[in-house]
């Protein structure tokens, strides 16, 4: 077996690109002991924000002491009306920035943008 160099788009977006195995790191680094993923193709909204929210309260009920928030957004084609990929990833970090006040748990992107959220 060959291994090979990433991938590197030069699309301005490189540095969110995480490969499997440093997912893992990052998730054994913050001590996830669970990690719920979701996936979009446009700017987060506030339906999404209470399914991740709702997600995190039900694993917290199951016994997980902290669940972590893997966003996967959608790149490459979608549809022809969604917001492009690079507006969607700038909303984000905005969105990480202000550490959301309203999302209370740890989150991070497939993608290899990471962000302290923590409450």
């Amino acid at each position: 077996m060959e291994v090979l160099e990433p991938i590197k788009y030069h699309d301005g977006l490189d540095h969110f690109r995480l490969s499997p195995a440093e997912l893992r790191e990052e998730f054994t680094r913050r001590n996830a002991d669970a990690v719920f993923a979701f996936q979009l193709r446009n700017p987060v909204h506030n339906g999404h924000a209470l399914l991740m929210t709702d997600t995190r309260r039900r694993l917290l009920e199951m016994g997980y002491k902290n669940p972590i928030l893997l966003l996967h957004p959608l790149g490459g084609y979608t549809k022809a009306d969604d917001v492009p990929l690079s507006w969607r990833m700038k909303q984000h970090e905005e969105v990480c920035a202000i550490k959301l006040s309203s999302l209370p748990f740890a989150f991070l992107y497939m993608d290899s943008f990471v962000a302290d959220l923590f409450y």
